[in-house]
């Protein structure tokens, strides 16, 4: 989904009218290198975004039909950008019309190196600065949230941050329109899982809609088959399986088929189920804990122990990074290197988390095999990996004292392995152990987080921003 833009670049009529800057005319000397700044700013947008834009609006009149034109097309975002010095109402009139949306005000210079004994006109050319920062203090009255961007089209920092920024708002408007599947409830001796419902659907996006167990078992009976021995012998193919029956297999392959049925059958876009719970037992027969293709497609993911907050973080890495996410927790620490032994039982994304590197293994479910409800005398089946190796965000969604806030911090996955038989990530922060430790649990950190690959701190800091919660980075000011 292309996020759609609503472009608006700016000048004065003035250059026009006095004949100074002419940049309506392809021939004139100074005001054609303006048009031309125009159609690189228009290309570059075009790459990311489906773009509503009809030229250099110098205007109230045009700068009015815009409105209207924005509207009409029901833009997601507003970009303005004085690309010459210009009156400030031309911008503000947009901007207070369009303040309930994202925005960016690009500040826009053409160059990077000033030389010596510049024209005038040549000056006028560059006189988007002196625009933008006169009309600074009265977007800020306007607008409490402004994404600013300063420099040339072909600037590194400006491509980043506008398909960042871009990557931000797409997430920001699909959570709004997505659904968390509760199966069944929560685990009732955890308080750091839970969440208000309605301020998670008020402030992120996310409905959260409850299912009992029994919501489960049409969709586990009607598991065909042969999508069952597809499954079955891709795990038989591609992995060695330790201690885990063929009968015990078929039964866990079923039991991922059907969390995969469920969310297409339910248009859910995220699975929080709690796999200690004895009537999501008595369905799927085991803890259901193997990966299926189906459950991780349209950008679906999957969380343990029935934690919204973790699902919810979850779900933003994932549109934010359109990568593979990882629910873990934490384990332990190794403080001489820096390490966080993280990892959790149950459904992940198997292949987008592991690599040609990788040792995957299907083995016993300790934890299940000698389960008091364990009445089918099922050894279970869940996945040994490590994590693969890379760049990580770990993120986590805290329920405060009146808001929300979002944690997050830079890190390294290092693809090793601690636990055996165990899916796991060994993080090595970029900082101490000790540091993260007490700057994590002051934050108000439970055991649970997510992690996603790539820095995406930047655009979680946009995200929290245009939610209005709190961000904490933990690397922040250090």
């Amino acid at each position: 989904m292309k996020v759609k833009v609503g472009f608006l670049p700016v000048s004065c009529v003035y250059f026009l009218d006095n004949n100074m800057l002419n940049f309506e005319d392809p021939n004139s000397e100074y005001g054609s290198k303006v048009w031309q700044d125009y159609q690189k700013m228009l290309n570059l947008l075009n790459e990311h975004f489906d773009v509503v834009a009809d030229g250099i609006v110098y205007t109230e009149e045009k700068s009015h039909a815009m409105i209207d034109k924005f509207k009409e097309e029901k833009i997601d975002l507003l970009i303005t950008s004085n690309i010459l010095w210009a009156e400030d109402y031309l911008v503000l009139d947009v901007v207070k019309e369009f303040r309930h949306l994202p925005y960016i005000n690009w500040i826009f210079s053409p160059y990077y190196e000033l030389k010596k004994d510049i024209k005038v006109r040549e000056f006028l050319r560059g006189c988007g600065p002196c625009g933008a920062y006169q009309l600074n203090p009265g977007l800020q009255k306007i607008k409490a949230q402004i994404k600013y961007i300063f420099g040339y089209v072909d600037d590194e920092n400006v491509i980043k941050s506008i398909k960042d920024y871009g990557d931000v708002v797409r997430a920001y408007k699909c959570l709004k329109k997505k659904k968390i599947a509760h199966i069944p409830s929560g685990w009732d001796i955890q308080t750091d899982i839970d969440l208000d419902k309605f301020d998670l659907y008020n402030k992120i996006g996310p409905r959260v809609i409850h299912f009992v167990a029994n919501d489960l078992k049409d969709v586990y009976d009607k598991v065909s088959d042969s999508e069952a021995k597809k499954l079955f012998d891709f795990y038989k193919s591609n992995y060695e399986i330790v201690g885990v029956s063929d009968s015990t297999l078929d039964v866990a392959v079923r039991a991922a088929l059907t969390f995969a049925d469920f969310a297409d059958e339910n248009n859910i876009d995220a699975i929080s189920y709690n796999e200690n719970s004895a009537d999501l037992h008595r369905i799927m027969k085991l803890n259901p804990a193997l990966y299926s293709e189906g459950i991780y497609k349209n950008n679906r993911v999957v969380g343990m122990e029935g934690d919204m907050l973790t699902i919810t973080a979850s779900m933003i890495l994932k549109h934010l990074s359109d990568g593979p996410v990882m629910f873990s927790e934490i384990l332990n620490f190794d403080r001489k290197n820096d390490v966080i032994l993280s990892g959790h039982p149950g459904n992940h994304d198997l292949i987008g988390l592991t690599d040609e590197t990788s040792e995957v293994k299907i083995v016993a479910d300790y934890e299940w095999k000698n389960a008091g409800d364990n009445i089918h005398g099922l050894e279970g089946a869940w996945m040994n990996f490590s994590a693969k190796k890379g760049d990580i965000t770990i993120c986590e969604l805290i329920s405060g004292k009146s808001n929300f806030k979002l944690l997050f911090s830079k890190a390294y996955s290092t693809g090793e392995t601690t636990l055996e038989d165990y899916s796991q990530a060994n993080i090595k922060m970029p900082y101490s152990i000790d540091e993260f430790a007490i700057k994590s649990a002051e934050a108000g950190l439970g055991h649970h987080f997510a992690f996603c690959y790539g820095d995406q701190t930047s655009k979680l800091k946009d995200f929290a921003e245009l939610c209005g919660i709190e961000a904490v980075d933990l690397e922040a000011g250090r």
